[in-house]
């Protein structure tokens, strides 16, 4: 038992390469993509579908980024998460590292399936981590922007030009291809998040702050039928 154990754990870190975190998800990218690739009927059931997603379908809002449409998809989205997830999760945490990873996937999908209720553009099936992986990598460029950083090893620049070489890159790819612009709606969306997480947005501050505000409106809105009315010292200042 201890065997078989320690076989799995070994699966799961790619031999001792990566953390789990990073481990499970590059072996659920790989078999989603096999398996979408053997049988269709798969990667239509995994697949970000707008209209399906909002009818009810809600697992489509993370298994999306799990097929890749094409094995050098899968080679290279598995090549640059299996060196930024490790380092992300040692820096962050394994488990900050998972909710930035689903979380990003979610904020993507919803947006993406927003879009395609407002514009036909966006109304199309997608799949590809590299959404997600994109916006990982501004994250990360812009949590060390000072940082010297060597692109394909030859060209210096830093933490923060080389994200906005990837926002800048990405709108480039999304206007070059108008037709084919909803395409990029998912990345457009989860390097907007990026952008807005280094900014100190988020979208759990964001919803505490709509929460708080609702409840001092709740408040108001209770004590709105109070009356102040003149009375002696050892009277209530107020009634109902």
């Amino acid at each position: 038992m201890a065997r078989g154990r320690s076989g799995f754990d070994r699966i799961l870190t790619l031999g001792d390469t990566v953390p789990k975190s990073v481990g499970g998800i590059l072996v659920a990218m790989l078999v989603a993509t096999v398996a979408a690739m053997a049988s269709p009927r798969i990667w239509t059931i995994l697949c970000l579908d707008g209209p399906l997603l909002f009818s009810g379908q809600l697992w489509r809002a993370v298994t999306w980024v799990f097929p890749q449409g094409d094995p050098l998809s899968l080679l290279f989205a598995g090549f640059v998460l299996h060196w930024l997830g490790r380092d992300l999760a040692h820096t962050w945490s394994e488990r900050r590292f998972l909710q930035a990873f689903f979380g990003y996937a979610a904020w993507g999908a919803f947006w993406t399936a927003f879009a395609a209720e407002l514009w036909a553009g966006a109304d199309r099936s997608h799949v590809g981590a590299w959404a997600v992986v994109n916006a990982l990598l501004v994250g990360w460029g812009l949590s060390r922007p000072g940082a010297q950083i060597n692109l394909f090893g030859i060209v210096p620049m830093t933490g923060k030009v080389f994200a906005w070489l990837i926002t800048g890159g990405t709108v480039l790819f999304a206007l070059s291809k108008p037709s084919a612009a909803g395409e990029y709606v998912p990345h457009l969306s989860t390097l907007a998040l990026a952008w807005l997480v280094d900014a100190g947005i988020t979208p759990r501050k964001l919803w505490l702050r709509a929460k708080q505000r609702w409840l001092e409106a709740k408040g108001r809105r209770r004590s709105s039928h109070l009356r102040p009315v003149p009375s002696a010292d050892d009277r209530p200042k107020w009634m109902n």
